[in-house]
């Protein structure tokens, strides 16, 4: 024990002389001297304070917190009693004359401020702050603070270290430009709270509540001496809670994520073990993620959070790149710094020129020439297809449509457009994940193929059947929905599109007559081995998810 606390323990005291004196010493710059003074003094008889005397003291100061020097005098009081812990437990705060902020469209508002007090080992334990705004306040000291109130309080650059708010309301509370280092919120209600430019090092949130809590530009890391000792959102409810442009290293394990927001933090060194989320409610909360492959976690939801930066990423820069060519068609400038004519627009002969080179490449905006050469290839072999693979076919008239069709269908597919119409058509699918859209995928194309069949049945291809069901031997019998029997043929087209689309058989079961019809048996077919294909894959994704041991 010190012989400040000695001296006070025993109950002897300075007279104010000596104070006065070892003061001045003090404040001429040396210390070592007026410490000798003040143990070399002989001490007046006193009774030590109490606690409640000092409970007393400082309520007597809060009530004179709107006198200009009250932050001073609470200072000299701290130093005086030599910062000893003081209980001021279920104290009403929201009762002291604290001065108000004047402008009601700032931070804090017309709401009593706190000033720069210095509440280092003082005991909060159920103590009342709701509505106040501090303000360079320092919250520091192993004392408990566990149950205070501090809803839709205000906090501007507040130091807080060594503490504890465990079962704490801060429902509505925002933060600025604080520091918060090992202090611990565990089973906080945080609800609500906006929390900015904030720094936030080994602080405990275990099983807190952040249900629409906001954090942007904070920094959530461990502290440079103990880096294995990170920020802990274990167990939290993170539902609808946002870290923007931040900077994580923390830990979300078995923590609620339900539509959490990432967009544009620093994930490196975050683990994720045993997080509850749903995989659909990530999309579109990973833009602009950064070090996602240095997170840590179930191998699921690791491979998740990566596969859900690079979905975003990819949607959200075409959603950009379609916004800045709107903004710049509203402005009317030109791409290529031409300068609009007086009517603010360019001329339709520079714009097919500007469109020919833009377009003349081999990946462009609406066409590709790598499309136009593969799709001319691909329609020539379907022009030998189907005319019984005579190449002679290839430079009759009858293959040009063919040719200019598929030519036409890929270049559109692989430029930069068509590229972002395929990428929004697999976002339907959840990008291949979900085996339910899947088989939603596979009833549409089999519905729409089945009224492709029963509208072009009598003229482009015919049923084939047996003569038991169609009289006149059963061959290509022209059955249409309206000529159909009660032999259950009214769905028959249904039937043909779903025998070939599992691909078994279906030439047993229809013939075609016209190019027309034979390309719509082959896109049933193709359909067919595309959906089925994705289906098997899709199927065997969730079973590996399920058993994490067949992995490799």
């Amino acid at each position: 024990m010190g012989i400040w606390k000695r001296r006070k323990a025993a109950g002897l005291q300075l007279s104010e002389q000596t104070r006065q004196r070892i003061n001045e010493i003090a404040l001429a710059g040396d210390p070592l001297e007026a410490r000798h003074l003040y143990s070399s003094a002989e001490p007046e008889p006193g009774p030590p304070p109490s606690d409640l005397d000092l409970k007393a003291r400082a309520i007597a100061l809060f009530d004179a917190a709107d006198k200009p020097d009250a932050v001073e005098r609470w200072d000299a009081f701290r130093k005086e009693t030599d910062f000893e812990v003081i209980n001021l437990s279920n104290v009403d705060f929201t009762k002291f004359p604290f001065p108000r902020g004047t402008d009601k469209g700032s931070f804090f508002g017309k709401r009593p401020i706190v000033g720069a007090y210095d509440f280092t080992n003082i005991d909060l334990d159920g103590a009342n702050f709701a509505g106040l705004a501090f303000r360079r306040t320092n919250f520091s000291g192993f004392v408990w603070r566990m149950r205070c109130n501090f809803r839709n309080t205000r906090w501007l650059e507040v130091t807080a270290e060594n503490c504890w708010f465990d079962n704490g309301w801060f429902a509505g509370a925002a933060f600025t430009s604080c520091v918060l280092e090992k202090c611990d919120f565990i089973g906080a209600d945080m609800v609500d709270m906006k929390i900015q430019g904030t720094e936030i090092r080994a602080v405990t949130f275990f099983n807190a509540n952040m249900e629409d809590t906001v954090w942007d530009e904070s920094k959530i890391l461990p502290p440079q001496d103990e880096p294995e000792r990170r920020p802990q959102f274990d167990f939290c409810n993170l539902d609808r809670t946002a870290f923007t442009r931040c900077r994580l290293n923390a830990s979300f394990n078995d923590a609620f994520m339900r539509r959490t927001d990432f967009t544009g933090s620093d994930l490196g060194g975050s683990s994720f073990f045993k997080t509850i989320y749903v995989r659909r409610e990530l999309h579109g909360h990973f833009r602009d993620v950064e070090n996602v492959e240095k997170i840590e976690g179930d191998p699921d939801c690791r491979e998740d959070i990566i596969n859900q930066v690079y979905f975003d990423d990819r949607e959200f820069d075409d959603r950009d790149e379609r916004r800045e060519a709107f903004l710049r068609k509203r402005r009317n400038e030109d791409h290529e710094g031409a300068a609009p004519t007086r009517q603010g627009r360019v001329p339709l002969p520079r714009r097919i020129s500007r469109f020919v080179k833009k377009e003349w490449r081999p990946v462009g905006n609406y066409l590709s020439l790598n499309g136009i050469a593969w799709g001319a290839l691909w329609g020539a072999l379907l022009a030998i297809f189907l005319a019984d693979f005579s190449p002679r076919a290839v430079f009759s008239w009858g293959s040009l449509i063919p040719i200019f069709l598929t030519a036409l269908f890929l270049a559109l597919a692989s430029s930069r457009r068509g590229r972002t119409v395929g990428f929004r058509i697999w976002r339907l699918l959840d990008y291949g994940r979900d085996w339910d859209r899947v088989l939603v995928l596979a009833m549409v194309v089999i519905g729409v193929i089945g009224v492709l069949y029963a509208w072009r049945a009598p003229d482009d291809l015919c049923y084939v059947q047996s003569s038991d069901i169609v009289p006149n031997g059963g061959r290509c019998a022209p059955i249409t929905i309206g000529s159909a029997d009660a032999s259950g043929l009214q769905i028959y087209p249904w039937y043909v599109a779903t025998i070939g689309f599992a691909t078994l058989g279906i030439v047993d079961l229809v013939e075609p007559k016209t190019t027309l019809g034979t390309l719509l048996v082959s896109a049933n077919a193709l359909a067919g081995y595309a959906v089925l294909g994705l289906f098997l894959a899709v199927v065997q994704a969730s079973f590996l998810r399920r058993h994490p041991h067949t992995r490799n």
